[in-house]
């Protein structure tokens, strides 16, 4: 097993220089000239779920033509290069020990699948810190909520909310540490209070998802058995998630404890995380009001494992 962590470490280095080489872009998608009033004018062209969509850049020039022609094309080599390498990583995570291992060792392959979902989820933090900072209500733009957490620059960055960036952090590193888990309901309000302090894990009188009244043991009851189900993790997961924002069980910060809350069981037990990154996260928050106020459980559910269930 210590050989494939290596390897494994190894490929999460080069795939998160790759990402951070195409965070580092400034421009994304081909270049494309289209004419107004008989004036040229340069646009970057690239395809956003599915559908093909243009981005003004300015007036056409020859030397910015080339260097969005370049810049496209950089943009295509390291996404491939990125999607080839993810697919390595993932061969890796999923090969079968040898059979002399699991003789010896009969509890070690799961056990040690988990620490290295982990230890690959840990890589991807700050990322995923970034891109659950607007449901905690961070305005600051993702690429300056990175340089904070990657370089400690606070450039942009109002002081509170370069607070409220630190806490969501440290709620992050308690669920990327390894435990069991537990009572849900307690964990659930630990997240709150890491993420808004003592205020943030505040039961208010719950709602359930028949909108009757729910007291904290039911609620405390009906995490635990979509917990303890039977199903894949990422249909649990993705269970608890919706359960928590259907119920609305904390006063704040609610959605971002309930994400929290489904990660730490969905990430040691399947190697996903449910993350919304920030071309879904519009769309989450549109499926969402239709989920709470019309119950539209089905579209809000394939849209999660379409776009928000990914590898770590």
């Amino acid at each position: 097993m210590a050989r494939t962590i290596i390897t494994a470490e190894s490929l999460i280095a080069e795939r998160d220089r790759l990402r951070a080489e195409l965070e580092k872009l400034q421009y994304s998608g081909m270049p494309e000239v289209k004419t107004r009033g008989g004036k040229q004018y340069l646009y970057t062209r690239r395809r956003i779920d599915g559908r093909l969509t243009s981005t003004y850049i300015g007036p056409y020039s020859n030397e910015l033509f080339d260097a969005l022609k370049e810049n496209g094309a950089r943009e295509h080599d390291l996404r491939i290069s990125l999607r080839r390498l993810e697919k390595k990583l993932a061969g890796k995570l999923t090969a079968k020990q040898p059979k002399t291992e699991a003789r010896t060792a009969p509890s070690a392959p799961a056990g040690d699948k988990s620490a290295v979902w982990l230890m690959l989820a840990k890589k991807r933090r700050n990322a995923l810190v970034a891109n659950e900072a607007p449901l905690a209500g961070i305005t600051a733009d993702r690429r300056r909520v990175l340089a904070l957490l990657n370089n400690g620059t606070i450039t942009g960055i109002p002081m509170q909310e370069v607070g409220q960036v630190m806490a969501l952090s440290r709620a992050w590193d308690a669920v990327l540490e390894p435990a069991d888990n537990g009572d849900p309901l307690d964990a659930l309000c630990r997240f709150g209070r890491l993420i808004g302090g003592r205020d943030g894990g505040k039961l208010r009188i719950p709602v359930d998802e028949e909108d009757s009244v729910a007291d904290p043991e039911t609620v405390r009851a009906r995490l635990s058995t979509i917990l303890g189900g039977e199903g894949p993790a990422r249909e649990r997961a993705v269970a608890l998630f919706l359960y928590c924002v259907k119920a609305r069980i904390l006063e704040t910060n609610n959605d971002c404890a309930a994400l929290l809350l489904a990660n730490r069981m969905l990430i040691p037990s399947a190697g996903c995380a449910l993350d919304f990154p920030p071309e879904a996260l519009e769309e989450f928050r549109t499926l969402r009001a239709g989920f709470i106020e019309g119950n539209d459980r089905g579209t809000i559910t394939r849209f999660l494992y379409a776009k928000c269930v990914e590898r770590v």
